[in-house]
C-alpha cells in the first residue's frame, strides 16, 4: 500500500489589509491617509480599501505589477461599502529596498486612477441611493519608448510630459546618472514613459546576454527615478550586472526652448541649467499601477 501525499490546499493570493492591527494602524493605511490628505482632496467621499496581492510574477514583457486600482461595481457595492480597492504587491512592499518614498509614490499613483464622474455642470454625480459615482482614470500618456526615440515628442501629451520632466527639480539619482554617462548634446532630455495599464507595473529589462538589469522604479513625481533592488525579477546574490544607459530621446528644439524658458521662469531667472543630458532607460517606470 502506497502512502499518497494529501493534496495541497488551493492557494489564496488575495488578503484584505485590516484597518487596525491591534492598537496600531497598518503602514499602508497610514501612508494612504497621508497622500490622500495632501494630494487627493477630491477623493474625500470615496471609501477605499487596501488588499495584498501575493505570489505575483513578471509577465512575458518583463513587467511586474506593483499595484492596481479597482473600482467596485454596483454588485460589489451591494456586498461591501467600498468604492475602490487598491491591490498592493505584498512581496515588493515588504522588501527592505522598497523605501517609504517608493511606497508613497505607489499609493499616489494608484489614487490618481480614482476620480469622480461629473455631470455637465462639472459637479459630482450621484446614483439613486445618493452614493457618489466614480470611475478609473487612465494614464496621461500611452507610448512606446522606441517611437519617442525615433520621432521625438510628436504629439501634445508627450510634449506636456516632457515639459513636466524638464521643469521638475533635479534629484540626486539624475545628477549621478549625468556624472556617469554625460554626452555633450544640449538638446537631449531624459523622458520617462509610464506603463499603459491600470496597474502600476515594474519593468524587468534584459541585456542581450540574458542578464537582467537592476530595476528603476518611478516615484510618480516628475523625473524622480530610484533604483529598486531585492525584488522578484532581479538577479539574486552577487553584484548587480552592469548596464549601459539607453540613448537619450531627441525633442524638437522649439519644444525644448519653450520648456526651458518656462522652467527658468518657474525656478528663478538666476538659476543656470546644466547642458549635460539626462540619460537612462526611459521605459523603466511604474507608474504606476
Amino acid at each position: 500500500m502506497t502512502n499518497k501525499k494529501p493534496p495541497k490546499p488551493k492557494p489564496i493570493n488575495f488578503e484584505l489589509i485590516p484597518l487596525k492591527d491591534g492598537d496600531h494602524e497598518p503602514e499602508p493605511y497610514r501612508i494612504l491617509a497621508e497622500i490622500r490628505g495632501k494630494f487627493h482632496n477630491d477623493l474625500e467621499q470615496a471609501k477605499i480599501a487596501l488588499a495584498w496581492r501575493k505570489s505575483l510574477k513578471a509577465d512575458k514583457d518583463g513587467h511586474l505589477m506593483l499595484g492596481k486600482c479597482v473600482k467596485a461595481s454596483d454588485l460589489q457595492r451591494e456586498l461591501a461599502i467600498y468604492d475602490f480597492l487598491i491591490l498592493l504587491n505584498r512581496e515588493v512592499w515588504m522588501d527592505m529596498d522598497f523605501t517609504a518614498e517608493k511606497k508613497k509614490a505607489l499609493l499616489d499613483h494608484e489614487l490618481c486612477h480614482a476620480t469622480s464622474v461629473l455631470d455637465k455642470f462639472g459637479m459630482q454625480k450621484y446614483d439613486e441611493r445618493g452614493r457618489a459615482i466614480w470611475r478609473v482614470r487612465k494614464h496621461d500618456i500611452e507610448e512606446f519608448r522606441e517611437v519617442v526615440q525615433r520621432h521625438g515628442c510628436y504629439k501634445r501629451d508627450l510634449e506636456l510630459f516632457a515639459r513636466s520632466l524638464l521643469q521638475a527639480p533635479k534629484l540626486p539619482l539624475i545628477e549621478k546618472m549625468e556624472e556617469v554617462a554625460p554626452q555633450p548634446i544640449s538638446s537631449h532630455a531624459f523622458v520617462t514613459t509610464p506603463v499603459v495599464e491600470t496597474e502600476c507595473l515594474l519593468p524587468v529589462p534584459v541585456e542581450p546576454n540574458g542578464a537582467q538589469w537592476p530595476v528603476v522604479q518611478s516615484s510618480g513625481q516628475g523625473n524622480d527615478e530610484q533604483l529598486l533592488g531585492g525584488v522578484p525579477g532581479r538577479p539574486q546574490g552577487g553584484d548587480k550586472p552592469e548596464c549601459s544607459p539607453a540613448p537619450p530621446l531627441i525633442l524638437d528644439q522649439p519644444i525644448m526652448d519653450s520648456a526651458r524658458e518656462a522652467s527658468t521662469q518657474t525656478n528663478g531667472a538666476k538659476r543656470k541649467r546644466k547642458t549635460t543630458p539626462r540619460t537612462g532607460d526611459p521605459q523603466q517606470a511604474g507608474y504606476p499601477a
